[in-house]
């Protein structure tokens, strides 16, 4: 499945919202492998960026995001940034 915005820029209020939401739908179809679920929501999408310090890494989209609270406009430029930053990946576990 796939969720495209109408515009240039996918890091806009409405389009995380709608995204967050079909992820959710997505995630909670029964029989559906919830460990092969990739989106921007999803904490096997990280970002890794180069700072001062070494490295810095973590969730694209903070486990704290609420779809249901209006999203603003810096959180959506802080996903955006950690998206771009510098890459970002899929993360995959051993099959059991």
């Amino acid at each position: 499945m796939r969720v495209k915005g109408a515009g240039g820029d996918i890091y806009t209020p409405e389009f995380m919202r709608a995204l967050k939401g079909a992820t959710d739908d997505v995630f909670f179809i029964p029989g559906v492998d919830r460990a092969t679920v990739t989106s921007l929501f999803t904490p096997n999408v990280r970002f890794v960026e180069v700072v001062e310090d070494g490295f810095a890494g973590g969730n694209v989209v903070p486990a704290s995001f609420k779809a249901r609270r209006p999203i603003s406009k810096p959180c959506a430029r802080t996903c955006s940034s950690r998206a771009t930053s510098g890459g970002w990946w899929r993360t995959t576990s051993a099959a059991p």
